[in-house]
């Protein structure tokens, strides 16, 4: 039997866990701008997604995951166990980031030529090979995170295509 698919409604993420999202899109950012090597972030999903990972292809994707924990681990090897709730709105504010960043970038010198990669957890900057120091560049991101948008199928499908998932359950050192 299919599961149907949420409208959103009831759906919430209190602001305390909110803004930990934020934070981690702020420490996405910061590794990013200040040039850290490597993929930022690593996602661990739940048993529950690896058993079936095609299930993101049906309809009510959100309603069969909306129990489960999404593990991500850091460039610094932390970790931060997110809802799912909560992972779909980090991983659709990074996209907001990034476009916020290439934005700029683009208003701004041509010294410094910036692209993202496919996957969100890779979002570096080109290196600047000039002899010149680009100017400072302000991102600031603006918006709304609207819950029915993001709990529907259509996003979520969008939101799985650009994140890279790990094809196992977090490590069991993860401690936090």
């Amino acid at each position: 039997m299919e599961t149907p698919p949420s409208d959103g409604e009831g759906i919430r993420i209190p602001p305390d866990r909110m803004n930990h999202v934020f934070s981690m899109v702020k420490k996405k950012a910061d590794a990013a701008l200040s040039g850290q090597a490597g993929v930022h972030f690593r996602v661990y999903p739940p048993p529950e997604y690896l058993q079936t990972p095609d299930m993101i292809e049906g309809a009510g994707v959100y309603p069969r995951l909306k129990e489960t924990v999404w593990w991500v681990r850091w460039y610094d090897d932390a970790y931060d166990p997110l809802t799912f709730i909560e992972f779909l709105a980090f991983i659709d504010q990074i996209i907001h980031a990034q476009r916020a960043f290439e934005q700029a970038v683009s208003k701004a010198a041509p010294i410094a030529q910036h692209r993202a990669s496919k996957h969100a957890g890779g979002w570096q900057p080109k290196k600047d090979r000039s002899k010149t120091r680009p100017k400072p560049i302000r991102v600031s991101v603006e918006g709304t995170l609207a819950i029915p948008d993001l709990v529907a199928d259509q996003r979520i499908r969008q939101l799985f295509r650009v994140v890279a998932l790990e094809a196992t359950v977090r490590p069991r050192e993860a401690t936090n």
